[in-house]
């Protein structure tokens, strides 16, 4: 995102200071949707907790802190989310163009899993939207 392009995050005039926050978020979000305009909270929501990961999560281990903190995510919501944000070209022909902000790759250490993590572009993406939210 360019600096011309960003967002002021100063406050917001006649918002109280603590709604500037949901500001930010809806900042955030609208980054988001530059990469797929018809997004879901639910496929924003995936991504974000894949970027909270230090580098490539096993699938199952999403699954089950996803689950944890959501109560109608499930393994079925997750696999959907996934393909919309892989860049595999295969799952591409199912859930529509892929993003290419996730990739998916079998584990070494486990013949029956799969390890998730971000791209390059990925990484840009949950960048911008740190700093709009206010991160570094």
């Amino acid at each position: 995102m360019a600096d011309k392009d960003k967002p002021d995050l100063r406050a917001v005039p006649n918002v109280p200071p603590q709604m500037n926050l949901l500001v930010r978020m809806s900042h955030a979000i609208q980054r988001f949707r530059e990469e797929d305009p018809k997004a879901s909270l639910g496929t924003i929501e995936v991504f974000l907790a894949i970027a909270s990961y230090p580098g490539a999560v096993p699938q199952k281990d999403l699954v089950r802190d996803f689950t944890e903190t959501h109560p109608n995510g499930t393994r079925t919501f997750i696999s959907t989310m996934l393909g919309k944000l892989d860049g595999d070209a295969a799952r591409a022909l199912r859930w529509g163009s892929p993003l290419g902000l996730v990739q998916l790759y079998d584990d070494a250490e486990d013949a029956r899993g799969h390890l998730v993590r971000l791209t390059a572009k990925g990484r840009r993406v949950a960048m911008d939207m740190a700093q709009l939210l206010g991160g570094k």
